[in-house]
């Protein structure tokens, strides 16, 4: 997923809203993990955060985006790299 904050909307808020509008998924426990800046385009700031998912996300229709990667908390800040 790609989307970014709208104006004056939190990270926290923009994940909560893209993950409805592109997945229908609606994130319990919401958890920010971490911040990086994202070398490889315009420097924009990344968010990951953790949140706990009941279900088999392979089922999931995506809206919008082509991918929706899953990780484990532990391991999220090496996955910012794929």
């Amino acid at each position: 997923m790609g989307g970014g904050c709208d104006p004056g909307e939190s990270p926290a808020d923009a994940i909560v809203r893209e993950l409805d509008e592109e997945a229908g998924l609606i994130p319990e426990n919401l958890t920010e993990l971490f911040e990086i800046t994202d070398h490889r385009s315009l420097g924009r700031i990344i968010t990951s955060f953790a949140a706990a998912l009941d279900g088999d996300e392979t089922g999931l229709f995506l809206a919008e985006g082509v991918k929706l990667h899953f990780s484990a908390p532990d391991h999220a800040e090496e996955s910012q790299r794929l």
